[in-house]
């Protein structure tokens, strides 16, 4: 008898749709189309020209459809914020510019 294994893949809303520049000089600058307070941060979905990225900064009142830059980000992948309740591919952290 053979036993059939399924794989089930679950793409999830936050999944980024362009790799995330980081780094000490890196910026990224993009539409806030969603944002999630988890303190001590506020996560951002930005819409940039290369596609959707979340970041997280620290606790800010940013309203949609406002336009940020984020500066000297660190990728953190397979991030769970547990205040959210959500899970992310990935987060670049960094600070508003």
């Amino acid at each position: 008898m053979r036993k059939a294994f399924v794989l089930v893949v679950l793409v999830s809303c936050t999944s980024p749709t362009a790799p995330p520049p980081t780094g000490p000089n890196a910026t990224i600058t993009g539409t806030v189309v969603e944002r999630v307070d988890a303190a001590p941060y506020s996560l951002l979905r930005l819409e940039t020209e290369k596609g959707q990225v979340w970041v997280a900064v620290p606790k800010a009142e940013v309203p949609k459809r406002s336009k940020v830059t984020v500066k000297n980000g660190a990728v953190l992948r397979n991030f769970e914020s547990k205040q959210s309740g959500r899970k992310f591919e990935a987060v670049v952290f960094g600070v508003l510019e």
